[in-house]
């Protein structure tokens, strides 16, 4: 037995994580307080929506959301 997964709730969450870190973003950028776990975090929603995006399949939106992840994601 498998859950069928609720993709319309999980892009709802995404999202509300994404705009959340976005916010704390622009609002810690600009003194220098937006560090590497802040953007490493923010780079794994955009990958997990990005693979949610995948599974549905919406392949064009899995490519974007994998694309911002790699800019951001900080070594």
């Amino acid at each position: 037995y498998q859950a069928v997964p609720d993709f319309p709730a999980a892009f709802a969450s995404y999202d509300d994580g994404i705009k959340i870190m976005e916010a704390l973003r622009n609002s810690l950028e600009p003194s220098r307080r937006w560090d590497a776990k802040y953007q490493n975090a923010l780079a794994r929603a955009y990958l997990n929506r990005g693979n949610a995006y995948l599974a549905v399949p919406n392949v064009q939106a899995a490519i974007e959301d994998a694309g911002r992840s790699a800019t951001l994601w900080a070594s």
